[in-house]
């Protein structure tokens, strides 16, 4: 009698031992992927649940609520299989709950995100211009989790690029022409990561073809600064210009990079023809021609001084009779004949001219 008393004291001492004092710690499950996760449709995904605390190691159960099935339930583990691709599906999403057997009041969730695989929409592409911004968006569809878009065969024209969000931006540089490459976009699925790609092309065209609006210059003056400006317009800039073909006139050059004629002609007065060539950066570089001229005038003759000029008051001259045969002299008219002397005869030397004398003045005298 007194061993069964003694055994039942043993076994309440036991209990007592593991629910006072200090007391049992709290079961605690854990997921080994957290909430929330992304799959493709058909991939699976592996699950493991950790239970601490469990000091009769019962492990879990699972519960799936939404889409998707489970399959190889262990008390420690589980598979996940999203729904197979071109099936209807309520929802886009399941929740996968363990549950502990030991303490069915703790447990822990996973939400997991079914999406379609990648797949990319856009098939073409609108043309680029040289020197003009360029901007497109690759469009994409389905994808788990976050997507990264890179170019996986070729390259994009020269100016351009591609970020992770699949914005094609840039200045294209040229050469003019097609540009194949082909397009990649990959996801991060939990289950393993899928992708899609996509031929695609970039036509480059030329800029409008390049023109010189000036059509006349006007006329330079020997001796006076002149500066004139050939304009240019379309093409890509910045312009070259070059004489082609003539010379400007002697004393004028132009300025390749602006355009600008300017200088002192030197002469000869008259008309310089040339042509003025355009080149731009456009690749390949495109021109533009335009025959010109400009006139070179002589400066103005010097202007008298307003009067009144003074007068010398010593002018003299010499006249030297002309003495034809007097058969001659009698064919002269009668003024020419009146200014040819006879041989005999010699023109006196005039008086001197008499000094001016100042105006008179009048005068008003009363009555």
């Amino acid at each position: 009698m007194k061993k069964i008393s003694l055994g039942i004291f043993l076994a309440v001492l036991a209990v007592l031992s593991g629910c006072g004092g200090g007391g049992a710690k709290p079961v605690v499950v854990t997921l080994s992927s957290p909430s929330p996760q992304a799959v493709d449709y058909g991939q699976t995904l592996a699950f493991t649940a950790t239970v601490t605390n469990d000091a009769m190691t019962k492990g879990v159960t699972w519960t799936l609520t939404g889409t998707g099935t489970l399959t190889g339930q262990t008390a420690t583990g589980v598979t996940y299989v999203a729904p197979a691709p071109g099936g209807a599906m309520a929802t886009t999403s399941g929740t996968l709950t363990a549950t502990s057997a030991t303490d069915p009041s703790k447990m822990v969730s996973a939400i997991i995100n079914v999406t379609a695989p990648p797949t990319l929409a856009t098939t073409t592409l609108p043309a680029a211009i040289e020197g003009t911004a360029y901007t497109q968006t690759v469009a994409s569809a389905g994808g788990a989790g976050a997507l990264a878009f890179t170019v996986s065969v070729g390259s994009l024209p020269p100016g351009l690029s591609i970020d992770s969000s699949g914005h094609i931006t840039g200045t294209a540089t040229g050469p003019n022409g097609t540009i194949n490459f082909t397009v990649k976009v990959t996801d991060t699925s939990a289950a393993g990561a899928q992708s899609a790609t996509q031929a695609l092309s970039i036509l480059v065209n030329l800029p409008a073809a390049p023109s010189i609006t000036t059509a006349t210059l006007p006329a330079a003056i020997e001796g006076t600064n002149y500066s004139q400006t050939v304009v240019g317009a379309g093409g890509l800039t910045p312009y070259t210009f070059t004489v082609s073909a003539g010379t400007l006139p002697a004393g004028l050059a132009l300025n390749t990079s602006t355009g600008v004629i300017s200088g002192k002609p030197t002469g000869p007065n008259g008309t310089s023809s040339f042509s003025i060539k355009l080149t731009d950066k456009s690749n390949p570089a495109q021109t533009a021609t335009q025959a010109l001229s400009i006139l070179v005038n002589l400066p103005a003759l010097p202007r008298l001084p307003p009067p009144p000029w003074p007068l010398a008051s010593n002018l003299s001259f010499t006249a030297r009779p002309c003495r034809p045969p007097e058969a001659s002299r009698r064919s002269l008219s009668p003024s020419a004949r009146a200014l040819c002397l006879p041989a005999s005869e010699s023109m006196p030397a005039p008086a001197p001219l008499p000094a001016l004398q100042p105006a008179p003045t009048a005068r008003l005298v009363s009555p």
